[in-house]
């Protein structure tokens, strides 16, 4: 709730700006609450939800990543035809919506029965398990996930950050690295280029109008948000390291094909073939990556050392775009099917 409400604050104070200073510190205040919320979200999912669906769960907020993504591509098309200040106080406005959702539906949503063991409140804890479950509050059910918490609790009191650069039988170093670099692949896999740098792709690299492009890029995310129910519905059924590998293909062989295409954009053939190859990375990435990643992180930890990992974002799309053109793809390529072999 604390994350929506900075997320409100700093919608506020970008859709109401009249100077620079102000939409920095808008954003700066907007990336705070989108932080908080998320690196809460998945968490209170993994904790409020059992084992046997618990990564279904926890995709469904791959699939929201991408519903949100292809709102705000259809409104900046309609916004494109328009002038004035609307054009950009309207969307900066419109994110505050979500927030507010959030803090009407949250208070009515069970507290972390974890959370609640953790601070002492074991008795509420039983009655939100008990609810969860759809059990009695005295069931051995109920009992034996109260007592699960508590050994979980036990043991992570003993961990420290300090433990994370050690080995030893766990392998705790080799488990932060598998965590931390999940995020990371997840963030180099060519999606941000797709995601934020798109109509440019369809305009400077495949050589389309500009009205063309803006037309393509909104049902490219509106593609991913339909294909996103396919992780959610798999992930449990494979497991998480095939679900991943087959992406981490698919992907890769899609930044192959939209090397070798968009190199020649004269040809008509070749870009249609980049803007399906383009398509169809949105349907491997949500598959394997969108969520799953966040999930993968926080299993592969054990509890002595869980921590909050926050993917890692790149910066370096618009150079590498600026001074290698298609040849970036290949980069991306690369980075994906190198994925393979670790699993």
């Amino acid at each position: 709730m604390l994350g929506a409400a900075i997320n409100i604050t700093g919608a506020v104070l970008q859709s109401s700006s009249y100077f620079l200073g102000q939409l920095i510190v808008g954003r700066l205040v907007s990336g705070l609450g989108f932080g908080a919320l998320t690196a809460t979200a998945t968490n209170w999912q993994s904790e409020c939800s059992k084992a046997h669906h618990r990564g279904s769960l926890v995709l469904l907020e791959g699939l929201f990543i991408s519903a949100g993504l292809a709102t705000a591509a259809w409104v900046n098309f309609g916004m494109s035809h328009l002038s004035g200040g609307v054009t950009w106080r309207f969307p900066l406005a419109l994110s505050m919506v979500w927030s507010i959702v959030v803090l009407i539906t949250k208070p009515r949503m069970p507290e972390s029965p974890r959370w609640l063991v953790k601070k002492g409140r074991t008795d509420e804890a039983r009655e939100v398990v008990s609810a969860l479950d759809d059990k009695p509050i005295d069931s051995a059910q109920v009992q034996a996930d109260i007592a699960e918490i508590e050994e979980g609790l036990a043991i992570t009191g003993k961990g420290s950050f300090r433990d994370i650069s050690c080995m030893g039988d766990e392998r705790l170093f080799h488990r932060a690295c598998l965590a931390v670099c999940g995020q990371m692949f997840q963030q180099v896999s060519g999606i941000n280029a797709l995601a934020f740098y798109q109509a440019t792709i369809f305009e400077t690299g495949l050589g389309l109008s500009a009205q063309t492009s803006r037309v393509l890029s909104a049902p490219v995310f509106t593609w991913q948000t339909f294909c996103s129910p396919i992780g959610v519905l798999t992930v449990d059924r494979f497991g998480r390291r095939k679900l991943m590998m087959f992406a981490a293909f698919g992907m890769g062989s899609c930044m192959a094909i939209i090397a070798g295409t968009s190199s020649q954009i004269t040809n008509t053939s070749c870009v249609i073939v980049a803007a399906v190859s383009i398509f169809m990375f949105s349907l491997f990435f949500p598959t394997g990556f969108l969520g799953l990643t966040f999930l993968y992180a926080s299993e592969v930890a054990p509890l002595s050392v869980r921590v909050p990992i926050t993917a890692m974002s790149t910066e370096i799309t618009p150079v590498g775009f600026a001074t290698i053109g298609w040849r970036y793809y290949i980069m991306y390529a690369c980075i994906n099917l190198f994925l393979i072999f670790p699993g």
